[in-house]
Order: C-alpha cells, then structure tokens, then sequence
C-alpha cells in the first residue's frame, strides 16, 4: 500500500516492485503511470475542480480574474486542476496567476501577499485544499483588501467546516467527498 508524497518520482521504484509481482495499491496520490496500480483508491479529483470551477462560474455571474493555488506536483493536483480548467474555458473566467503552495498554510499565506501585491484587483481565489486556504484567507484579513468576493478550498479540513458552519465561509466541495 502506498501513499506518495509525489507522483512522479515514486512511479519507477513502484514500478520495480510491481515487477517483482507485488500487488499495488496506491492511495490517494496516484502514479504517473496508472499501468503500475493495481488498486488505485482516491476521491473524483477531476469532479473536486470542475465542482468548484461552477460554484465559482455561479457566485461570479460567470466572470472575474482570479488567482489559484496549486498544491504539490502530483496526479492528485493535476485532476483538480484539470477539472477546474475544462470548467471554466469558454466562461468570463480569467486565471491571472497560478502557482504551486505545497498544500501548505504559510506558503500559501506567502504566495497569496504575493498575488495581492502584483494584482490590484483579484475577484476570487481558488486554494485547492484547506490547509492552503487558511493562508490565503489570513492574508487577505491582513490586507485589508475588500476586492475579493470569494476564496475557496477543497477537503473538508475541520477548520474550514467550522467556518462554514460559523457562516464565514462556504464550500463547493461535495459533502460525500469530505473526510472525516
């Protein structure tokens, strides 16, 4: 059973092992080369983006430049940004920036003063997991910039379900898809 940091440079190792006649199960965090999994378990990541690109697409009226913070170079983060892409071409829906935050809060805090101070105006942004989320909306209060209408994440991290429940924040993210 395996549960990669990374896709890509754990996809030959596994490959070795599975030479041997080893049976693969992969969690959550897929392989480059899906041929290598035997078992592979994780959520709709694809369904993760597009759900929140249409939940985005509605509460913009189907326009905005927005920012969008990735999480780490895996198959995991390419659905989600694969979904959300395909979702939103052909809208009024236009990325100014996207960058890598290793699904972590204070990269993504740091990224997202980054972002507001090369962008004047932003209408929302995309962090595609919680964790990620709670820099962006830090940095934002310590901004003090009223721009954005819309900050969203991914995962059902408890913090963020709090600030749901607590009306300061809201989801796209289905509730099947939540963990526990």
């Amino acid at each position: 059973v395996i549960l990669p940091y990374t896709s890509e440079e754990l996809t030959q190792p596994v490959k070795a092992i599975k030479d041997m006649g080893t049976f693969i199960t992969v969690v959550d965090r897929g392989l480059t080369d899906a041929s290598i999994q035997d078992l592979y378990l994780a959520g709709d990541n694809i369904a993760v983006g597009a759900n929140t690109a249409k939940f985005m697409i509605d509460k913009l009226g189907g326009k905005g430049d927005i920012v969008v913070l990735r999480g780490i170079p895996t198959v995991i983060d390419d659905e989600r940004i694969k979904g959300f892409q395909d979702t939103i071409k052909g809208t009024g829906i236009k990325v100014l920036d996207i960058q890598y935050a290793h699904w972590n809060s204070d990269e993504a805090f740091k990224l997202m003063q980054d972002y507001l101070a090369k962008h004047p105006h932003i209408d929302a942004v995309w962090a595609n997991d919680d964790d990620m989320l709670l820099g962006v909306l830090e940095a934002v209060k310590q901004s003090g910039r009223t721009d954005i209408k819309l900050a969203l994440g991914g995962n059902g991290m408890k913090d963020v379900v709090k600030k749901v429940i607590d009306g300061e924040a809201v989801t796209p993210y289905p509730p099947s898809m939540i963990k526990t």
